[in-house]
């Protein structure tokens, strides 16, 4: 039966290893509870009043994010989200201190980068070749009640 089954491929419902999605959802709750103390800091005033509320939020989703045995690939994907936003930013304000805080972010991902590249083999951390219907719907899942759970932290904080 599994010569047969290796002959014909993977079947459309197998999933890839939980703690490689384990890793995907903590790295991207991470980067997006980080994303979102970044737009309320674009309000200054009540960002300073929430200051100790916006610590603990971000503190909450990174010590989940450090819960992974490879606490130091899921850091590197929630930093990734941040840089989208700070690219977003040189273009909105055509700002010099936009370009240089993207500049310093790149070089302590590009840092990041190669610290993770020398601790995991590539075998691990490599991309599945195909995605399934049952992964995309687990991802969606994943990821909807993650961030279903962040938004509720930041109501019980007094951030929402």
């Amino acid at each position: 039966m599994l010569e047969s089954r290796r002959a014909s491929g993977a079947s459309e419902f197998a999933l890839r290893a939980p703690d490689w999605w384990r890793d995907l959802i903590l790295g991207l709750l991470f980067g997006i509870g980080l994303l979102w103390a970044f737009f309320d800091a674009l309000h200054w005033d009540g960002f300073r009043r929430h200051l100790a509320a916006e610590i603990i939020f971000v503190g909450i989703s990174f010590a989940l994010a450090l819960l992974s045995p490879r606490r130091l690939l899921v850091v590197f994907m929630g930093m990734c989200v941040m840089l989208f936003r700070f690219v977003f930013l040189i273009f909105l304000f055509h700002n010099d201190w936009s370009m240089l805080a993207t500049v310093a972010w790149l070089l302590l991902l590009v840092w990041l980068g190669y610290a993770v590249n020398r601790r995991y083999r590539l075998e691990e951390m490599k991309l599945p070749e195909g995605f399934t219907v049952v992964e995309f719907l687990l991802l969606a899942i994943g990821l909807g009640g993650g961030l279903s759970l962040l938004y509720l932290l930041r109501r019980f904080i007094g951030l929402g």
